[in-house]
């Protein structure tokens, strides 16, 4: 059965939109979002979109009522801005003194801070402010908890984020001091986690927490895996563990604090594809070639990417690679079929991680919605990345 994006096949994509193009169906990210939240139903919670995944603002705008949008950086926070109100904004991530003003000033819904010293800092700031501030704040806690890699494990208590437990005292003595509302303990252990006993064992640290009965908010971030090189459990079995753990916990200590997460990879990563178009074949030696005209400038995660990528099961398998000066610019060994490769699970990490390298432009991303596509980011013209770099 040839592979549809909606109701599209690739080269209907390909041939009014051209290659390489990004593809993200928007009515599979919203049916991941309904998924969650069918199975967070039995507890409380408020469910994020972390925009770093993918954070182009047409997709932005299609989701932004159904769910928060986490930002960790001033530009994410400005594009959020573009598609939801501050009050359904949460920032995390390192602050300097005009992104926290800002903050403050728009009143985002949360603001949870990374450090004793950004949270005294935080303070000060707001003792000096003319406003209401309604901002609610927390304080990022690391569990000593490893990720599946330590490229992405970000709660361990060595890693750069966030404080050790022993510090929650003082954050709590600082949002006394300076009349903040520390409500939020924060934490994220890591990204494409791919153990559902892991979100079982996040959720009993949080409630072992020193002080943790004096939060009403657990943010226990994202992390969820998704399929790329091999089968993952369900997202059925993550949110399981987890919402078990929590009545179980909580029913035992007699209280309960509302829980936040915010995914982005597992929202929005199995609804992307990439498509892309052979430029040549070529043989050398016993190994036969395809170029195409995607690179690992816009696959930079590769590392957790299924090489074998068939759109159909036809023709027989190739190597493939891009068109950069790069060794590393190899895509894996798949089917090229009427000339088109299409990688799935592209959703996340791909454009927002892209680059530029060899001059070579960014592509375009479309969403498709049923028999409807559109464009929500044009691609870049050569010009574009040549000004980029200064050229006149």
């Amino acid at each position: 059965m040839n592979l549809q994006i909606g109701e599209f096949s690739p080269e209907e994509l390909a041939d009014m939109y051209g290659t390489p193009l990004l593809v993200v169906d928007v009515s599979k990210v919203k049916e991941r979002i309904e998924e969650f939240k069918l199975h967070l139903k039995e507890i409380p919670h408020l469910l994020c979109y972390s925009v770093k995944a993918n954070p182009i603002p047409g997709l932005l705008k299609e989701i932004s009522d159904t769910v928060l949008l986490e930002a960790s950086s001033p530009g994410e926070l400005l594009v959020s801005l573009k598609a939801s109100k501050p009050d359904r904004i949460v920032l995390d991530g390192f602050k300097d003194s005009d992104l926290i003003t800002a903050a403050m000033k728009l009143n985002v819904f949360l603001l949870n801070s990374d450090s004793i010293q950004e949270l005294s800092e935080i303070g000060k700031m707001k003792m000096d402010l003319d406003f209401q501030v309604e901002t609610i704040f927390g304080i990022r806690v690391s569990l000593g908890l490893k990720g599946e890699s330590d490229i992405v494990s970000t709660s361990t208590l060595e890693d750069k984020f966030g404080v050790v437990p022993e510090q929650i005292r003082d954050a709590l003595r600082i949002s006394n001091e300076f009349g903040l509302e520390l409500k939020c303990i924060h934490t994220h252990i890591g990204s494409q986690i791919e153990r559902p006993g892991t979100y079982r064992e996040v959720v009993e640290r949080m409630f072992s927490l020193p002080h943790s009965e004096e939060f009403d908010l657990f943010d226990l971030g994202g992390g969820f895996g998704i399929r790329y090189s091999k089968t993952v459990p369900s997202l059925e079995a993550f949110l399981g563990e987890l919402s078990d753990a929590y009545l179980e916990i909580s029913d035992r200590v007699g209280f309960c604090p509302k829980i936040i997460l915010e995914p982005g990879r597992s929202i929005v990563g199995e609804s992307g594809y990439f498509i892309s178009r052979e430029k040549t074949r070529k043989k050398k030696g016993r190994v036969e070639w395809s170029i195409v005209d995607l690179s690992t400038n816009h696959l930079l995660e590769r590392l957790y990417l299924f090489r074998t990528y068939p759109s159909w099961n036809e023709g027989n398998e190739v190597k493939i690679g891009g068109p950069l000066c790069f060794s590393g610019d190899e895509l894996g060994v798949g089917r090229v079929s009427n000339g088109l490769l299409v990688l799935k699970n592209c959703g996340a990490y791909t454009i927002s991680k892209s680059s530029q390298y060899n001059l070579y432009p960014r592509p375009k991303v479309i969403l498709v919605d049923g028999y409807k596509s559109w464009e929500i980011k044009e691609g870049e013209s050569y010009l574009k990345v040549l000004n980029d770099f200064g050229a006149d």
